[in-house]
């Protein structure tokens, strides 16, 4: 971990895979105008002076990659009417940010890396992606997916399969209705590229006097979370078998299909 502030010169992060750059760099505002004052003050011209209580707002858009699928997007956000004093504020606000994002060392990167900013201002850097909290953290069935490597994608299948969690068909069907479940791509959007395009997902029919059709989602096998990874072992038909079988009864699984969840169709 490190603050704003100490960041310039430091490489300890150049063999790391993902950081999280959480808030901003935000000096009081009477800071702001001293600095602007100390920097500015014998050009001549008088600086003009906000009510810091009420700074006027403008509205400045998100610096958006050529691999982003957003329309154009802004935010409105308070700044220095006096352009030596909003000039500040920037170099001291969103350039540590971008500081922040080079520890990374990303442009001689062997690998891609991710860059996760937990704030909603813009900054000099183009973004692929702008999603709300709440969907960029995983919900309890992608982090039981994350540390168990396979989930049931129905509720009957995770009363069948996962007795160990304790969890009564109440709060089974209650944390299906929050979690994304029902759209196994979105599921795995907190995953890097090469381990989505790696997970398998197994159809099938299974009951005892009426079948119904189930789902289940399969990381790579041995899944560790390693960047440098580039193969991975997938599941076979009988190691499926052999894992669905305990749960839903020997014989009872039937017209299991095994599949990559993402083809050559998809966008990646």
């Amino acid at each position: 971990m490190a603050h704003f502030g100490s960041l310039p010169g430091r490489n300890e992060y150049e063999k790391r895979s993902v950081i999280f750059i959480t808030g901003r760099n935000q000096p009081p505002l009477d800071y702001m105008d001293r600095q602007a004052r100390a920097a500015f003050g014998n050009l001549g011209d008088p600086l003009s002076h906000n009510n810091l209580v009420a700074l006027p707002t403008e509205q400045v858009e998100y610096w958006l990659s050529d691999r982003s699928p957003h329309k154009p997007l802004a935010i409105n956000r308070s700044v220095f009417s006096n352009p030596h004093t909003e000039a500040i504020q920037s170099q001291i606000r969103e350039a540590e940010t971008v500081q922040a994002i080079a520890r990374l060392r990303i442009v001689r990167a062997d690998y891609q890396k991710r860059i996760f900013l937990l704030s909603n201002l813009p900054v000099e850097m183009p973004v692929d992606h702008l999603i709300g909290f709440s969907e960029l953290m995983p919900d309890k069935l992608e982090m039981e997916l994350i540390t168990r490597g396979d989930i049931p994608l129905t509720p009957l299948g995770l009363e069948k399969m996962r007795p160990d969690l304790g969890l009564t068909k109440e709060a089974i069907k209650s944390d299906y209705r929050r979690s994304k479940a029902d759209n196994p791509k979105l599921f795995l959007a907190s995953l890097p590229a090469l381990v989505r395009t790696s997970t398998m997902i197994a159809t099938f029919k299974t009951g005892n006097k009426r079948k119904t059709s189930h789902s289940h989602l399969f990381l790579p096998k041995n899944y560790s979370g390693d960047p440098t990874i580039s193969v991975f072992n997938h599941h076979t038909v009988a190691e499926v078998l052999l894992l669905l079988g305990p749960s839903w009864g020997e014989g009872n699984v039937e017209d299991l299909q095994l599949s990559f969840l993402f083809g050559p169709e998809d966008q990646h």
